[in-house]
């Protein structure tokens, strides 16, 4: 019998694009826990919250919202970035934009602290 010539694959994951989105997904899971944890500590929210049920990344994006959303409402910066976020958050909402970034940072603790909690606060 004649023996099969073994090709050699390059694997799906070799290349600089997967290994450059692997470090920035590592770097914003690190960011997102070290918020969520000092967020829980500092709220006194109960330990035995099981680390499968925290929600830190979604909680990091609705954080760094409401950053943005200050720089759009709250501050009279001339920036690029102030004028767009400026822009879209009065287009999308109207005059409830100065409120966006309370109800962003709002959401994003209620996430850090209790992710699964149905009832409300």
């Amino acid at each position: 019998m004649a023996k099969k010539k073994r090709r050699s694959k390059k694997s799906a994951k070799s290349g600089i694009l997967p290994l450059i989105a692997s470090g920035l997904a590592s770097t914003w899971r690190l960011i997102a826990k070290t918020l969520g944890s000092a967020v829980r500590l500092i709220t006194r929210t109960p330990k035995d919250l099981d680390p499968e049920h925290h929600r830190d990344g979604v909680a990091l994006f609705l954080f760094l919202l409401g950053l943005l959303s200050i720089t759009g409402t709250w501050s009279q910066s001339e920036s690029i970035l102030s004028r767009n976020a400026y822009s879209l958050l009065y287009g999308a909402t109207g005059s409830l934009a100065p409120i966006l970034p309370l109800l962003f940072f709002f959401f994003a603790v209620r996430l850090f602290r209790a992710p699964d909690d149905k009832q409300g606060m």
